[in-house]
């Protein structure tokens, strides 16, 4: 990334901690992961067999390690669609985005106060610089029933929630969130990602079923969430496409404002 290496935390479930990779691998981060074993809690209540019992650790571990990584500072702080109420010093991590980090809510697990007093904030206008040339609608191969994305200024830092309109999975056993990203949308998995009218002509990987053209377009709206929330953007402009473009088809587009 031309503005230089960002310091991330991401604080999601371990399953989904690969998607921190994915997105390492489209943008120059030095990532630091914290990783609980659900959205809603921070341990999964543990199984009967001793193989799972070794692979989750007492929930103080888990507490004691979410001190140990805010020891240090970072450019933009993810919560991948996990509970706020799991971020037992939210005051410190909103403290530091009011200081000029920032901060990224991906589908909210649920409504708190601290992101009402954010969606109290005025919508910054330059924050339009993530979905620019992106698909507006849903992005095709996920179940996400909407795509919004709300920036704020929030202090001197910058504050993105992204709704995919998503439900996290609410069993809290061992395994309980299955294959559930936490970056991404969740994608369509199975018959109907083979058969869809809209979405066969897309590639999708053949063990996952996820479709890699959809899925670059959830990575490039993630990886643009991190590098406004660092208020690393570049000169503002716009790129103006169709509303709905065919596969294979030509298109023209048009690019707008301070671009050299």
């Amino acid at each position: 990334f031309a503005g230089g290496k960002l310091r991330v935390l991401v604080m999601a479930p371990t399953s989904t901690q690969r998607e921190t990779i994915e997105l390492a691998q489209r943008l120059d981060l030095d990532y630091t992961p914290w990783m609980t074993t659900h959205f809603i809690v921070k341990q999964n209540e543990k199984p009967q067999d001793w193989c799972g019992q070794y692979f989750l650790g007492p929930e103080s571990v888990v507490a004691e390690q979410l001190t140990k990584v805010l020891e240090k500072e970072y450019d933009v702080y993810i919560i991948g669609k996990s509970a706020w109420k799991l971020l037992s010093p939210q005051v410190e991590i909103l403290r530091r985005v009011s200081k000029g980090a920032g901060v990224i809510f991906i589908n909210p697990a649920a409504e708190h106060k601290h992101l009402e007093i954010i969606r109290k904030q005025k919508e910054a206008p330059d924050g339009k610089f993530i979905t620019n040339g992106l698909p507006k609608l849903p992005i095709p191969g996920f179940n996400a029933g909407k795509n919004e994305v709300k920036t704020y200024r929030f202090g001197k830092g910058r504050a993105v929630i992204i709704d995919y309109g998503e439900k996290v999975p609410a069993g809290t056993g061992y395994g309980g969130i299955g294959n559930f990203p936490g970056l991404s949308p969740m994608w369509h998995t199975g018959d109907k990602a083979k058969t869809d009218p809209i979405e066969n002509w897309q590639k999708f990987q053949p063990e996952t079923h996820i479709f890699e053209v959809g899925y670059e377009y959830a990575m490039a709206e993630i990886a643009r969430a991190v590098i406004w929330a660092a208020g690393k953007a570049p000169a503002d402009f716009t790129v103006e496409l169709p509303a709905v473009i065919k596969a294979g088809e030509a298109i023209t587009f048009q690019v707008k404002g301070n671009v050299k």
